[in-house]
Formats: structure tokens, sequence, C-alpha cells
């Protein structure tokens, strides 16, 4: 689940998942995903990564990054981690 938006393809494997820089020097992250019929890339950069919403009454801008691994079983798992929650400047 990334910022309440659940990416999902029903019997998908991840193929490969990394990241790289665009020629601006955006770090961008990807992950490759295959099922029975075809494939997907999904590229997700920084700005895709946060999100302004209302927190403890306040409008905030919460921010993070994905983290893939592989767990015992061979799972593959993609997921959010929240890195900070900043208050908007008025």
């Amino acid at each position: 689940m990334i910022n309440g938006i659940q990416y999902t393809v029903e019997e998908a494997i991840i193929m490969d998942c990394g990241s790289f820089q665009s020629e601006a020097g955006e770090p961008i992250a990807y992950a490759k995903m295959g099922w029975m019929g075809g494939n997907a890339s999904l590229n997700i950069s920084p700005s895709d990564l946060s999100k302004v919403m209302p927190y403890k009454g306040k409008m905030v801008s919460i921010s993070g990054g994905l983290t893939y691994e592989i767990k015992k079983g061979g799972k593959e798992s993609i997921r959010f981690t929240l890195d900070k929650i900043e208050p908007l400047k008025k």
C-alpha cells in the first residue's frame, strides 16, 4: 500500500525491481511485474511517494520510500515506509 493506494495485479510476480537515476539526477524506483499473458512496469519517483493530507486537525505533508524484500519461501514484497510528517507552512 502506497499512501492509501494499493497497486495490485492478480497472480502477478515481480520479475525485477531496483532503482536508477534519471538524466536530471532524480532517483526512480521501478518494479517489473509479470503474469500469465503479459507484463507491466511500474516506475515510482520520490514525488509519487509524498502526499498532502489532514493529520491531527492540521494539513501536513507525509513522505517515505519503497522497500523491496524477498521473504522466506521466496515471497517478494514491496512496501511503503513512512519517513517524515511535516506541517504545511502558511
